[in-house]
């Protein structure tokens, strides 16, 4: 199975059943318009945020909701919701999907759609995935209809119809969803059965980035950047759809910008702006932004008359780097061979100083040197006095 086609299956079950029962594609009724799916926000932040304070948390919080709700004689089908969400905030999917498939049973179309959307993570109920993924595709809500398009790349020979999956898709996205117009791509670029398969796959990935996906313009940087799938090679490219996709700073976009600008290939060295993107994306979470600044670190020097940056990429087992950046514009970059005794004209006037290793010593075996570099210590002048203050890594 294509790769491509693979990650289309992240977003349906990998355990889907084998029962033939939901209805094909062609025969998928839905409405013109999409129905509104927001559950009453106010109503349920505010009986969510009250019993939190209460009792101190998401998960107590979402306990005490649970007990409300089975002894009530009456409860409405917008409490259930509610009830569903609470336990969806505290991360009991469990306790989350029965409350949101009790309101849906009830005639609930956002807790239909929250149903489905729970169920997904329920691998033992793959029968009530199918159900639910058809019901709330039925209405029309665009994400359900993705999932459910999705639904058919997974399952029995007889279920599994890629054919019959491309027209839902392609009415999600019509409906506003772009990523089902990222499956669409991937099911195109994995299948040579189709013709034009190639060019079906591009089209539709320049036709979701053109849409606004970061995640489809990060794509189309990885095809141009290697110049696979259909792509003319450019490094220049890359690097634009890169710079596009980054500017509300997704993270992962971030990410990958901060590469550009540490290997310097088709564009500047500037560690700074890598710095700034790692530091934004870390924000998020982002695992590999987490790790890459433990090999790039940047400090102020302050005392200056500019704003100046001294930064360092020292990965492990290779060569480390330093630049000195004033007013964000790079004044060099030196490696770690020569930056013990700079002597370089600068706006400013003579550059001198650099940077030091410190060394500690090994007790490890004798095939290892006795002393190993744990930091380095940096100090610049200008004209012979010192500019700025004493810096100091570890690594």
């Amino acid at each position: 199975m294509s790769k491509y086609l693979a990650y289309a299956l992240l977003f349906v079950l990998a355990g889907c059943a084998t029962r033939n029962d939901s209805l094909p594609a062609e025969e998928l009724k839905i409405p013109a318009t999409m129905p509104d799916v927001d559950i009453n926000q106010e109503y349920c932040n505010g009986m969510i945020s009250n019993a939190s304070m209460a009792y101190g948390g998401l998960v107590p919080a979402a306990h005490y909701l649970d007990q409300m709700g089975k002894q009530a004689v009456f409860i409405t089908r917008v409490q259930q919701e509610c009830i569903g969400r609470a336990n969806a905030a505290a991360h009991q999917t469990e306790k989350a999907y029965n409350w949101f498939r009790r309101s849906a049973d009830n005639g609930s179309i956002p807790a239909l759609v929250r149903a489905a959307a729970e169920s997904t993570q329920l691998k033992k109920r793959p029968e009530d995935f199918r159900e639910l993924l058809l019901r709330a595709a039925q209405t029309g809500h665009p994400e359900s209809l993705s999932n459910y398009g999705a639904s058919f790349l997974l399952g029995s020979p007889s279920f599994n119809d890629k054919k019959k999956a491309l027209p839902i898709l392609e009415e999600a996205y019509r409906r506003g969803y772009l990523h089902a117009g990222m499956i669409t791509s991937y099911i195109y670029y994995g299948e040579p059965e189709f013709e034009n398969f190639q060019e079906k796959g591009k089209n539709w990935l320049l036709k979701v980035a053109n849409a606004g996906s970061k995640k489809a313009m990060i794509s189309i940087a990885e095809h141009t950047y290697n110049g696979t799938h259909g792509f003319a090679q450019s490094t220049d490219d890359a690097f634009s759809w890169t710079r596009r996709a980054s500017q509300d700073s997704p993270f992962y976009a971030n990410q990958l910008l901060a590469s550009w600008y540490v290997k310097g290939k088709h564009t500047e060295h500037n560690f700074q702006k890598a710095y700034e993107l790692l530091t934004e994306a870390s924000k998020n979470g982002h695992g590999n932004a987490i790790k890459s600044l433990k090999s790039l670190t940047c400090n102020t020097v302050e005392g200056t008359s500019n704003r100046t940056e001294v930064c360092a990429y020292f990965p492990l087992f290779q060569q480390h780097y330093y630049q000195l950046i004033v007013e964000k514009k790079p004044w060099f970059t030196l490696d770690a061979d020569a930056v013990e005794a700079i002597d370089l004209p600068s706006p400013e006037g003579k550059l001198s100083g650099g940077c030091k290793a410190i060394l500690k010593n090994y007790d490890g075996s004798s095939d290892f040197p006795s002393k190993i570099e744990t930091a380095r210590e940096c100090q610049f002048y200008i004209d012979g006095e010192a500019y700025g203050e004493k810096l100091y890594w570890e690594w």
